[in-house]
């Protein structure tokens, strides 16, 4: 229920004569106020909390203490019966803990949840299934429970507070197609961290939680395991890198990543786990090492075959697991890798040792940049472009392509540049390929500002500049409240002037013009360049007569009062004769003073 209140300013009649004619309701603004939402169902979820679902769809948790732990997601009763009118959940401050299977139920339509700070607790499956499209997660949370927001298929990012100690397994795993990219963990967290989005603990030793939206990840070299599971049914996954290092890939770690293209195991890997890679079915190839390793059931190569037909027509075919076509796997002679192949009936070829070495790199300098380019190395799965930083090389970047610009570079310095290459997952650290690159020495050109004129009528000014070869387009550019503001960005090539739009006798503005060349808008020392111009005081501004007519009327009031509703917005012209206070801000006052003007009441001056 709404109720509707007119204010009694806004409902202003204006007098005009002395016979006390009223003009019409000049000024109607009416303002909408939302009544209270109604309660529509309640019960208990703790020993002292109480839970209440609102006509508009807010189930709020009420109390103090913590809330029930439901050992089925059936045996909660929060939101019983409206699961369709549940819109968002509001946990209010007091609740110390979120239960087990809280809302996974009955609450899985939600997409917004407020938790408070001083819940340290959210239990096992609590959120799992909701649609949420974010979550803030206060400082005060220490315990996270296994699959806690599972299959939240909505969330795009998630950070994992300081003081979180324990999080379960599976916390944030979905097994359908998830918008999830990023977790992300507090740097002060003394358990846990995260690198590119991927969340592991503080050593690096254990990968904890990845998101299933991610399309590609390269694990670090501190990784000693996969642990089964770790990226099943991550639909988009396309490739991934993992290190020599890993011991142990486990039971169904990729299963389902039906994006993945191949994969490289590399020699520290003593065991692969039954179905560790099965139904990935864009999967071309795999490499398998030199060693004998052991290799789980449908490890590597197998997808799963739906059943053709119904039972009891002609044409059925048993469901069940099937060698895909199309798949090689790449392996060693003598090995366990070359046995499973032929064990199992899977194309395979076999490798001879590969001789490692990186590409001979050559360069093209740029304004601040390089361009590196390279042929390819044979056998090599990919690239990583390094650069010598105060006596250390640092990679820089990870790339499939033969070649890349290294970019803010400072023009004149000279760098030193390799680019490794990748075998068996490991980069062959070899810096003998090192070139000296050094980016161009370009004295950049700017506009010169050559003459600034002035329009008293309008309130306007207009600058010209010189012209810079090899502009594209100039820009120019204000500079307001400490920050540099955008006034026009798309003026032509051709044209070396600009002009302002009206403006506030009186005051100052400091102006610069940027060129924009080879793709670069050229801001280098923009505030010793730019230009200062004052406004000169011209004609006066006759405060009150909103529409420039010379005459202060009810057709005044009459678009103030609009512009106040936003039925139709003042120009900025219009905005500084209809503010006649000077608070710079257009209300009821405003109107209140035009139409004391009108009436011969209070005339404006």
């Amino acid at each position: 229920m709404k109720k509707r209140i007119i204010s009694g300013l806004a409902a202003l009649a204006i007098v005009l004569s002395g016979s006390g004619a009223v003009v019409g309701n000049v000024v109607d603004l009416q303002f909408d106020i939302a009544a209270s939402a109604e309660s529509i169902a309640s019960g208990t979820c703790g020993e002292n909390l109480t839970w209440s679902l609102d006509n508009e769809g807010t189930l709020t948790i009420s109390g103090t203490g913590e809330m029930n732990n439901y050992v089925y997601s059936y045996d909660s009763d929060i939101g019983k019966g409206y699961s369709s009118s549940i819109k968002r959940i509001v946990i209010e401050e007091g609740v110390t803990s979120i239960g087990n299977n809280a809302f996974t139920t009955y609450c899985n339509g939600i997409t917004d949840v407020t938790i408070p700070e001083g819940v340290t607790s959210i239990g096992a499956h609590a959120f799992e299934c909701c649609r949420l499209t974010s979550i803030n997660l206060p400082d005060s949370v220490t315990s996270i429970g296994d699959f806690a927001f599972a299959d939240c298929t909505k969330l795009k990012s998630v950070t994992i507070p300081r003081n979180v100690s324990s999080i379960g397994k599976n916390a944030f795993k979905s097994w359908f197609e998830s918008d999830l990219e990023s977790i992300n963990v507090d740097p002060d967290n003394s358990y846990y961290c995260s690198v590119d989005g991927v969340m592991y603990n503080k050593d690096m030793t254990k990968l904890v939680a990845f998101p299933c939206g991610k399309t590609s990840v390269t694990l670090p070299d501190t990784l000693t395991s996969i642990d089964e599971n770790t990226f099943c049914e991550c639909e988009k996954l396309e490739s991934v890198i993992i290190p020599n290092g890993v011991k142990s890939i486990g039971e169904s770690a990729f299963d389902g990543c039906r994006k993945l293209k191949s994969v490289t195991i590399p020699e520290s890997v003593e065991s692969i786990g039954k179905n560790a890679f099965f139904d990935c079915i864009a999967m071309t190839s795999a490499t398998l090492p030199k060693s004998n390793i052991k290799i789980g059931d449908y490890a590597i190569g197998y997808y799963y075959h739906l059943a053709e037909g119904y039972p009891w027509s002609p044409n059925f075919v048993q469901d069940g697991a099937r060698v895909m076509e199309n798949f090689k796997i790449y392996c060693y002679e003598g090995t366990s890798g070359e046995q499973y192949a032929k064990n199992n009936k899977i194309a395979y070829e076999l490798r001879e040792d590969i001789e490692p070495a990186n590409p001979v790199v050559t360069y093209t300098p740029g304004d601040g940049c390089v361009t590196l380019k390279w042929k390819a190395v044979k056998d090599a799965e990919k690239y990583a472009v390094a650069v010598e930083v105060d006596g250390e090389w640092t990679i820089v970047e990870n790339t499939s392509d033969t070649s890349f610009v290294l970019r803010n570079l400072k023009p004149g310095e000279n760098y030193s540049v390799a680019v490794l290459s990748m075998f068996d997952s490991e980069w062959y650290d070899n810096y003998s390929n090192m070139i000296t690159v050094t980016p161009y020495e370009k004295t950049p050109v700017y506009p010169i500002v050559t003459n600034t004129e002035y329009n008293k009528t309008y309130n306007q000014f207009m600058i010209h500049w010189s012209e810079v070869e090899g502009a594209e387009k100039y820009g120019v550019a204000v500079y307001i409240k400490g920050k540099w503001k955008i006034a026009d960005q798309n003026i032509p090539a051709t044209k070396t002037s600009f002009t302002s739009p009206k403006l506030t006798p009186g005051h100052k503005y400091t102006v610069a013009v940027c060129a924009k060349v080879n793709g670069n808008w050229q801001t280098d020392k923009i505030k010793s360049r730019a230009v200062t111009v004052t406004i000169e005081k011209g004609t006066t501004l006759l405060k009150g007569d909103v529409n420039g007519d010379g005459e202060i009327t009810v057709t005044d009031v009459t678009k103030v009062a609009a512009h106040i509703k936003g039925k139709k917005l003042l120009s900025d012209d219009e905005k500084l004769r209809a503010d006649v206070n000077g608070d710079g801000i257009i209300n009821i006052t405003d109107i209140s003073k035009i139409a004391a003007h009108i009436k011969g009441e209070k005339l404006l001056s």
